[in-house]
């Protein structure tokens, strides 16, 4: 019996060698203290990073990561921070933050989206505490669902949702799923030459797929989501009742609105923006982050819109600009699409979901409805 649980103490003992927890701060004097007394609690495969979590700095995570320890100085702006943990962190993966406000409410705000808070001047022995037995609670996090919003059949929002997936599995190395809505046109897998069904498919390094057939608007907290920290939704919008667009804009950290030159799209758009301005208004918790994207996916037309029209209509200027691309063919899929000189509008799009770089665009006051209603069809 004693053998038995010696091998067993040592089998778990070379389990916990193998895992690597990580611990992140600009204040060496911190860090170092914190590292110290994990090793001291026995807790093995201690390493540092020696920069602010938020700085620009790519985040380069050890392959066997099981926790984080991360410095927030006197920050107090918990939804920003769980907001980049989401973003950063893989969801299997224990999180704890560290940080120099000392506030019940701020604790229980962390605490609610998975992540533990303790107080650097008081809790550090409890923070290693904590870890030294396991009672961190893992992440209950749920995928960041980035939802791409087609406002009209064919306008190429498929391709948009493709290419800013590829994007940013590249950017963050983290598990993600681009899941096509049952609204929308089922061609992503003609552009794949992969058929596609109900069950994820993997399709290169962290990049899978999914299409969704019964489902508007599926429930990312499912069991099946567990294992990805970021969901591009790509779904069209263009028919939908107030209850779905009020279902996405309640479940979609940052919504991207794929329009054209038509009225049609910016009708469909603008339906979707007035239900997120109401929600928000009745202080029903919501996607804050709504982006337009212009996508050129067809020659100009005469009668098409001009843009000093579609912002009008919209009542706030566009975000992103994809030109039409002449004979795209077989390079509809390749990295260099869209490429002018050496800027790309899908790079400037991953950097707005992410939250590296905000859009530098200066919203403006939307027209009243019946206005908006007015031009509209005097430019049909």
């Amino acid at each position: 019996m004693l053998l038995t649980l010696q091998k067993d103490n040592a089998r778990k003992s070379d389990v916990q060698r193998e895992k690597c927890t990580l611990v992140i701060s600009p204040r060496n004097a911190l860090r170092m203290e914190i590292c110290q007394k994990l090793r001291m609690a026995g807790i093995f495969g201690v390493e540092e990073r020696a920069f602010s979590f938020f700085s620009p700095v790519r985040l380069e995570l050890p392959d066997n990561l099981s926790g984080v320890v991360i410095d927030i100085e006197n920050s107090a702006d918990a939804a920003r921070i769980v907001a980049s943990i989401y973003s950063k962190i893989p969801r299997g993966c224990w999180c704890a933050v560290v940080g120099d406000v000392d506030s019940i409410a701020m604790s229980q705000a962390f605490m609610a989206q998975g992540v533990s808070y303790f107080y650097s001047a008081l809790q550090l022995d409890a923070l290693v505490e904590t870890a030294a037995v396991g009672a961190i609670q893992k992440s209950r996090r749920r995928a960041v669902n980035i939802s791409i919003l087609g406002c009209k059949g064919g306008i190429g929002a498929t391709l948009i949702s493709y290419q800013l997936a590829r994007l940013i599995t590249q950017e963050k190395s983290l598990p993600l799923l681009l899941l096509q809505g049952n609204n929308g046109s089922f061609d992503i897998d003609l552009m794949l030459g992969k058929k596609l069904s109900q069950d994820a498919a993997s399709y290169g390094e962290q990049l899978y797929f999914k299409r969704e057939g019964a489902l508007f608007l599926p429930d990312l907290s499912d069991e099946e989501y567990q294992k990805y920290n970021f969901v591009v939704f790509d779904q069209s919008i263009h028919n939908c009742s107030k209850e779905q667009l009020s279902g996405l804009a309640e479940s979609s950290q940052c919504s991207v609105l794929v329009i054209d030159h038509s009225a049609a799209s910016i009708r469909a758009a603008r339906r979707f923006l007035d239900e997120s301005e109401r929600l928000l208004r009745g202080g029903t918790p919501c996607g804050r982050r709504n982006l337009i994207c212009l996508n050129e996916s067809r020659p100009p037309l005469g009668s098409a819109l001009a843009l000093s029209d579609l912002e009008t209509l919209l009542g706030r200027p566009i975000d992103i600009r994809f030109p039409y691309v002449k004979k795209a063919g077989e390079g509809l899929l390749s990295p260099r699409l869209w490429l002018r000189g050496r800027k790309r509008p899908i790079e400037k799009l991953m950097r707005y979901v992410l939250g590296m770089e905000e859009s530098s665009i200066v919203k403006v006051a939307p027209l009243p409805l019946y206005e908006r209603l007015r031009q509209t069809l005097l430019s049909k």
